[in-house]
Order: structure tokens, then sequence, then C-alpha cells
């Protein structure tokens, strides 16, 4: 850095090409064919490449500009998709371009959302009618009601036993109420 009166200037190297930068961020691994990256995880767990082009820094998921240099630009309507199911894999040839459709059936194929008729955890799913008001799977909520009573239920008796007086009048001023009217 050179210091210019009031004004500090820093000195940027020069940019790398995007070739260099995606052969020096990923890692091939014999066992998959994958190519992990070792660059920056953006926030949905994608990978993150940023580079210069010009004067501008951009910032893209590294799997999108994988694809890119090995076939060209992704067809329009089109996403990227991992057919390897690692999020982190930047090898092109684990890579395709498909509908956003094509992708959640392939992905996700017992997701209720997308392919309908079990919930995530894969039971069978009950006419909506038959269905919590969230639309969820009853099955899932009685596990998890099970899970949490079995959790909390030393909390629940310790709870009720050091607040029982508290609790049994809330209880009388209730019945006293129901009586005058």
């Amino acid at each position: 850095m050179e210091n210019q009166g009031d004004r500090t200037m820093r000195h940027y190297h020069a940019a790398e090409p995007v070739t260099e930068i995606m052969a020096r961020l990923s890692l091939p691994i014999t066992e998959c064919g994958c190519h992990a990256w070792l660059g920056k995880i953006g926030t949905g767990g994608y990978p993150q490449v940023a580079y210069r082009v010009g004067g501008k820094r951009l910032h893209r998921k590294a799997a999108t500009v994988a694809y890119e240099l090995a076939y060209g630009r992704v067809p329009e309507g089109k996403e990227i998709s991992h057919f390897c199911l690692q999020e982190w894999c930047v090898n092109p040839d684990h890579l395709l371009a498909e509908t956003h459709l094509e992708n959640m059936q392939r992905v996700r194929p017992f997701d209720r959302r997308t392919w309908g008729g079990f919930c995530k955890r894969g039971h069978p799913l009950p006419p909506s009618n038959e269905r919590n008001k969230n639309g969820s799977c009853p099955i899932c909520y009685r596990e998890y009601q099970a899970s949490w009573k079995a959790k909390n239920k030393a909390y629940a008796v310790e709870y009720v036993s050091s607040n029982r007086d508290a609790i049994n009048a809330k209880r009388r001023e209730r019945r006293y109420k129901q009586k005058e009217n």
C-alpha cells in the first residue's frame, strides 16, 4: 500500500482468468468422480465463485460457471442440476441443464409439494381433509408429539407440583365466574 496524503492506495493483483480460478479451487475425488469445491460456500449451501470481467466483480454459482466453461451458456428456462446429488460438486460431467420441475422430481421424489402422496419422511399422506391444519403429515406430527412429551414429562410434573396452588386458584376463579353468569 502507498500513502498519498489522506488516501491510501491499494495495489490489487491482476484479474485471474475464470478457468484458473476453477482449476485452483476444485479438487478431483477419484472414488466418485466429483470435484470438491474448496472456495466459498453461499447461504444456500452451493459453491460460489467471484471473478472479474473488465471492471466488474461477478459472484455466481460455481457449478453454473463450470457448466458454461465446458458446454456453453445455460439454455433459457433451464437451471443447472447435479445428477450426483452433491451440491458441492463442480465437475462438468456431473452437471446437466434441466427445468426446475425435472430437477425437483429427480432430487426430491418423496417431497409432497413436488411428487405428491408422501411426506418428507416417506409416510403416505392421507387426503388433504384428513391432514393437519397446515397440511402436514399426521404420522410425523404424532411421532413429534410423543417424543416431545417423553422429553418434557419431568418438566411438566415439576411445573404442576411447584405451581399447584396458583393453578387451583385460577380454576376456582373460573368456576366462580361461571356460576355468576
